[in-house]
């Protein structure tokens, strides 16, 4: 493991690298007026009210931009979780017995996204690469029928949570993405299996996926109460739902 480790920080240290030299970044409207809002430009203190972002994420980079305002820390989450999600893809889609294989697999997709998410930076893109490379770890740690993987399904919830915190609104979507995988691996052997036996099949992956859609439904809701008690923003929030 901590080869793959090693290797996969060294490989995913070399793309982003590889992408600040080679190409220019770029961003949404949306991105530069949420790091002016975390920055204070907007209201002279630096705000964890980042429209689109969780609250508590906003928060948090509140704190941190308090503390050391010559950061763009909205940039720096961004980037930082891009690289650790394509980091712990590399890690786990590592294959010792096959390493010419894997690796032909991984690069590209590192490239790839590794490219979308440093050099087109999105508050989106950032959440999508999360989710996905935590429902992919989700996904492989669920069909397992015989272990219990639990490594990929911490990171891969951890991971999906923090998606879900850039960009709440991807949850139902990223939901229903999940559990149409879970039924359309397990339908044909639920419909084999008789009696109890069907039952035992589905309750892991069904129970995985009800907990983590309560649990990053009630991180996204905690964050909408929370501009609620701002009456200013609940105000903006009311209207930003209905122009």
């Amino acid at each position: 493991m901590r080869k793959k480790i090693l290797y996969a920080f060294a490989v995913n240290i070399f793309v982003m690298f590889l992408m600040a030299v080679m190409f220019t970044t770029s961003e949404k409207t949306d991105d530069y007026v949420m790091k002016l809002i975390l920055s204070g430009a907007m209201s002279g203190t630096p705000d964890a009210h980042l429209l689109y972002v969780n609250f508590f994420l906003g928060k948090t980079l509140e704190i941190l931009t308090k503390f050391v305002p010559q950061v763009s820390w909205m940039e720096v989450s961004q980037i930082g979780t891009v690289f650790l999600s394509l980091t712990i893809f590399t890690i786990f889609m590592q294959d010792e017995e096959k390493p010419a294989q894997s690796w032909a697999a991984i690069l590209p997709v590192i490239i790839f996204f590794g490219y979308e998410g440093y050099m087109k930076i999105t508050f989106t893109k950032t959440a999508g690469i999360a989710m996905g490379v935590g429902m992919l770890l989700l996904c492989y740690a669920f069909l397992q029928k015989k272990t219990w993987k639990c490594y990929e399904t911490v990171c891969g919830a951890l991971l999906f949570l923090l998606g879900t915190m850039f960009r709440s609104k991807m949850l139902n979507a990223a939901i229903l993405i999940f559990g149409g995988i879970l039924l359309i691996h397990y339908f044909p052997e639920f419909w084999r299996n008789k009696g109890k036996a069907r039952w035992k099949l589905i309750l892991r992956p069904v129970l995985g996926a009800v907990l983590l859609f309560v649990l990053a439904k009630s991180v996204s809701s905690t964050g909408l109460f929370a501009y609620k008690l701002d009456k200013n923003w609940a105000a903006y929030k009311e209207y930003n739902k209905y122009k």
